[in-house]
């Protein structure tokens, strides 16, 4: 079966561009259980480093929104199948009401629906 080549897109984020990414990387070794977020290194994946969250996930997007993903300014991507739910690590939170909702860029990869 022919991929999306999403798996692709997402090495050449973090490998070749060098940019912070929000997925299921980021909660190897046991970093899911982490109280706080960082950045950490998940090994063999060459220069590539991740936020301790799962956005892949709706517990973890959850997770992600409890911790303050998107208003930490860690990630430079974030991955998720998940676009509705993703909405919520953009809301203001009821923190500063006089502050606006962070504002994110959404790209989307498909595959051909006659070629698949």
């Amino acid at each position: 079966i022919p991929k999306t080549g999403g798996s692709t897109l997402k090495d050449i984020i973090a490998d070749c561009h060098f940019k912070v990414v929000a997925n299921e990387e980021g909660i190897a070794d046991g970093h899911d259980q982490d109280m706080d977020l960082q950045l950490v290194d998940v090994g063999g994946y060459g220069r590539a480093k991740y936020v301790n969250v799962d956005t892949t996930t709706i517990e973890g997007i959850d997770r992600a929104v409890q911790l303050g993903l998107v208003r930490s300014n860690l990630a430079d991507v974030i991955v998720t199948p998940y676009l509705y739910e993703s909405e919520l690590l953009f809301k203001n939170g009821g923190e500063d009401p006089r502050e606006g909702d962070p504002r994110g860029r959404l790209f989307a990869l498909f595959r051909h629906p006659v070629d698949r």
